[in-house]
């Protein structure tokens, strides 16, 4: 019981939440084995956080699974505001599946629009503009299930050819769609085939064909595809974006 005058004092929880990933390792890499040993399958990965006074070895394990029906229509991704437990039950209830590489619930387009949270987590309105000006949408996230660490991964070689997951959306939403994208270099094309490891719905989109590989031009390359989707009818924009993305 709080004696009175005084407020209570908010948890912050293990300190470890708040210090920032300094290195991730899967099982299997040097500094795993004995969480391997300890958990098992269960093991998803080991990470070293660390804030200007100590280093955690934090694991993160599966503690539940189970199966989930593939949902028809389009797939969007739902980001919901950091602490709307509401909103996330929701979500959730609808059928809503969280992706944790892109921090976001995976739903479809008339789900998200049926609980009115496909403009900023409110009930969307559109306002008349007499001029409106070009909506460019925006990259949220992405995954590599190749490659987990694809932003500092770097080839043994000159060969390179992978598919990226992408969030793309507009950028005053929290909905975004999943396509997907093909990263190669020529070598990489002429020495693979591009249909090995394909998602399942993808193949038509032209692949981003890079000269020379860094992580640094294939963001730049896929923020070149989404200034040339840019348009003033969000309608004409998804036309657009079909053209470079799967």
């Amino acid at each position: 019981m709080v004696p009175t005058g005084e407020q209570p004092q908010a948890s912050r929880g293990c300190p470890a939440t708040h210090a920032g990933v300094r290195k991730r390792m899967n099982p299997g890499d040097n500094g795993t084995k004995r969480y391997q040993d300890e958990y098992g399958d269960a093991l998803v990965c080991v990470r070293y956080r660390q804030d200007e006074e100590t280093r955690y070895t934090t694991v993160e394990l599966v503690v539940d699974c189970k199966a989930v029906k593939a949902v028809p229509g389009e797939v969007v991704l739902l980001r919901v505001p950091a602490g709307d437990q509401q909103l996330g039950q929701q979500v959730e209830a609808a059928g809503g599946v969280w992706n944790p590489a892109l921090a976001a619930w995976q739903l479809t387009r008339e789900t998200a629009e049926s609980l009115g949270v496909t403009a900023g987590g409110a009930p969307h309105a559109r306002e008349a503009q007499a001029d409106p000006a070009p909506i460019t949408p925006k990259l949220r996230g992405w995954r590599c299930a190749e490659i987990p660490d694809v932003e500092r991964w770097a080839p043994a070689g000159e060969a390179v050819l992978y598919w990226l997951a992408l969030g793309i959306g507009k950028p005053d939403e929290q909905c975004s769609t999943l396509y997907y994208l093909c990263v190669a270099t020529r070598a990489g094309l002429d020495s693979h085939d591009s249909l090995k490891n394909r998602p399942g719905r993808a193949g038509r989109a032209p692949p981003l064909l890079l000269q020379r590989y860094s992580w640094e031009a294939v963001v730049k390359g896929i923020q070149e595809r989404l200034d040339a989707s840019a348009d003033t009818d969000w309608t004409r924009v998804r036309g657009k974006l079909r053209r470079y993305f799967d």
